[in-house]
C-alpha cells in the first residue's frame, strides 16, 4: 500500500494536480467550477485529478444539496490524511506542535532542556519528542508525517546546512542538525532561524498582516519581518539580530563583544540581573513583569529602563520596515498594559509618526508555541510546493 508521504511526493511532480490540491486546501469546501477559476486547466482535467485525489484519500468529495437541477459535487481536504511537526528550540526549552492538512493543531507539548547540554543531547530530545507526539496521537511517523521543521536561535550556513554558534550557545559550531534528524527520523527536516518561524506562526495563526514584525524577548532578542507578504531573510538568511543592534553607543559590553547592544539592557537575563540588585532577592523574568504590571515601584523602574531601550530599537525597525503591526512575544507579555503604554509613550516622545498612521503595537497571543506553530506550517507548505 502506498503511504501518504509517497503519494504527496508523486503529486509534487505534477504541477496541475498539485495546484488543484492546494486550491482545495486554501478555499475549503469547493466545487470543480470554483477550482476552474483558480487553476489554468480544463474542467475534465480538474475532475480527473479530483477523482484521483479522492481515491488516494487526500481529498473528500460529497454531493451538495441544491434547490433544483443536478447537485454539484463539493470537495474538501481530508485533514487527517497527513501531518507536519514544528519544533522550536527556545533556549532552553523545546516546544512541539503537530498540525494536520487543514492546519488545525492536533497536539502540542513542551520539554524542559538545558542550555549547557551538547547539541547531540538536544537532537535526541527533538527526535524523541517528535516520535512521542506521533505515537500519542496515533499518527504513523513513517508515512503520515510529511516533514519536520525546527527553529533555532542560531544562524545556519546554507551552503553546508551546518548550524553556527551564538555567544550563548558556543557548543553549536558546525552542527549538522538537519542531517542528524533526517537520519534518525527518516523524513524531510528543515532547520530555520527561530524568529523567522515565529513571525510566520503569528501571520498564519493570529495576525494575517502582509507587513509585520515580530520581536521575541527571552534569553536573547530576535526578530522576524514580513514585508509585502514575504518573509525577509537576507544574504545569509540571518535578518533579525535586533538584540545586537546598538541602542546606547559606548554602553556596557555585550556578550557579542560590542558595546551598548539592546540585549545588554532588555534581554531577560539583563532584566533579572537588575531586579535582583534592587530587590535583593531571587526573581524570575515572569515575576518581574507581573510585579511591574501590578504596580510595584522597583519592578516598574527595572522594566521601564529596559523598555526605554527597546523603544529605540522599535523606532528603528518601524522606520526601516514600515509595518502595519509590531508583535511582542516572550515573558514580556506578562507586563500587560504597563509594557504597551510605556513603549507607546516613548515612541510618541521620539515622534514616531507610524503610530499616527495606524501602526499597531501588540502582544502575541500564541504564547510559547508561536515558533513551533510557524515551524509546523513551514514544514507543511514546503512539503506541498513544486520541487525546486
Amino acid at each position: 500500500m502506498t503511504g501518504t508521504r509517497e503519494l504527496v511526493e508523486r503529486m509534487r511532480e505534477n504541477k496541475t494536480k498539485l495546484a488543484i490540491f492546494n486550491t482545495v486546501r486554501r478555499l475549503g469546501m469547493v466545487t470543480a467550477l470554483e477550482i476552474e477559476s483558480e487553476v489554468d486547466s480544463s474542467r475534465p482535467t480538474i475532475l480527473k485529478y479530483l477523482d484521483e485525489l479522492v481515491e488516494e484519500g487526500l481529498v473528500v468529495g460529497q454531493v451538495h444539496r441544491s434547490s433544483g437541477g443536478r447537485p454539484p459535487r463539493i470537495f474538501g481536504v481530508n485533514s487527517s490524511a497527513a501531518f507536519s511537526v514544528g519544533v522550536d528550540f527556545g533556549a532552553p526549552n523545546l516546544s512541539f506542535v503537530l498540525i494536520n492538512l487543514a492546519k488545525e493543531v492536533v497536539d502540542k507539548m513542551e520539554v524542559q532542556t538545558d542550555l549547557k547540554e551538547p547539541p547531540s543531547v538536544t537532537a535526541n530530545w527533538i527526535v524523541e519528542g517528535v516520535r512521542k507526539m506521533a505515537d500519542i496521537d496515533g499518527v504513523r511517523l513513517e508515512d503520515q508525517v510529511l516533514a519536520v521543521a525546527v527553529g533555532l536561535p542560531c544562524p545556519i550556513e546554507r551552503c553546508t546546512e551546518l548550524v553556527q554558534p551564538i555567544p550563548r550557545l558556543p557548543q553549536w559550531k558546525d552542527v549538522p542538525l538537519k542531517a542528524i534528524l533526517e537520519r534518525e527520523l527518516d523524513l524531510p527536516v528543515y532547520v530555520e532561524v527561530g524568529p523567522h518561524l515565529m513571525v510566520l506562526g503569528e501571520k498564519e495563526f493570529e495576525e494575517a498582516s502582509r507587513n509585520m514584525v515580530y520581536i521575541h524577548v527571552r534569553e536573547g532578542i530576535g526578530m522576524g519581518a514580513i514585508v509585502d507578504g514575504r518573509l525577509m531573510k537576507g544574504a545569509n538568511e540571518d535578518i533579525g539580530e535586533i538584540g545586537h543592534t546598538i541602542v546606547s553607543p559606548g554602553g556596557p559590553r555585550c556578550i557579542c563583544g560590542r558595546r551598548g547592544c539592546l540585549e545588554v539592557f532588555t534581554s531577560e537575563p539583563a532584566i533579572v540581573g537588575r531586579a535582583r540588585e534592587l530587590m535583593e532577592r531571587d526573581v524570575t523574568p515572569t515575576e518581574v513583569f507581573v510585579a511591574a504590571r501590578e504596580g510595584d515601584a522597583v519592578a516598574r523602574e527595572v522594566v521601564g529602563e529596559a523598555l526605554d531601550h527597546l523603544a529605540i530599537a522599535i523606532i528603528n525597525v518601524a522606520m526601516l520596515f514600515d509595518p502595519e503591526v509590531i508583535v511582542l512575544g516572550g515573558n514580556i507579555v506578562q507586563g500587560g498594559d504597563f509594557v504597551i503604554e510605556r513603549l507607546k509613550d516613548r515612541l510618541r516622545e521620539h515622534r514616531l509618526e507610524n503610530l499616527d498612521r495606524g501602526m499597531r503595537l501588540k502582544f502575541s497571543r500564541l504564547g510559547i508555541y508561536t515558533g513551533a506553530l510557524g515551524a509546523a506550517n513551514f514544514a507543511l507548505e514546503k512539503s506541498l510546493e513544486l520541487p525546486s
